[in-house]
């Protein structure tokens, strides 16, 4: 996992811990914003393993589960 993942894992953690669960892209700060290319791959691996649930347009994310209940 590279630095740019465990600071996306961090920030939905807070997120989800302070604000609640349902957010869209546009909500993110520019740094993820602007690397979303490379973000996607592990974006779409937090989907899968039910940490989050992507929209079907890719637009917003709800958080299921503790980013942390997760191991690399």
């Amino acid at each position: 996992m590279n630095n740019l993942q465990k600071e996306f894992l961090f920030y939905i953690e807070w997120l989800y811990r302070n604000y609640g669960n349902n957010w869209n892209i546009s909500d993110f700060p520019e740094k993820f914003k602007n690397n979303m290319e490379n973000l996607q791959p592990f974006i779409n691996e937090l989907n899968e393993k039910g940490i989050i649930k992507l929209s079907d347009d890719g637009l917003s994310l709800t958080i299921l589960e503790l980013p942390s209940s997760i191991s690399d």
